[in-house]
């Protein structure tokens, strides 16, 4: 918290389509972070920021950030 801002963080996992369970804490970790905005108790704004990759199947652009 600081003053009208509020930020959390923490992890999501769930099972896909395909019944592949994610994440897979190799690629994906399922991290998210959320940031609340505040006026009069109420949440006038909300910014939501995920995984890009939560079903670690973008291997591809994976591979050559991990370089």
């Amino acid at each position: 918290m600081s003053g009208e801002i509020a930020a959390v963080e923490g992890q999501e996992s769930g099972v896909m389509r395909d019944d592949a369970h994610r994440p897979d804490n190799q690629i994906s970790s399922g991290r998210f972070g959320n940031v609340f905005e505040f006026s009069d108790n109420f949440i006038t704004r909300i910014h939501i920021y995920v995984d890009p990759d939560f079903s670690s199947q973008d291997n591809a652009r994976i591979s050559i950030l991990s370089r």
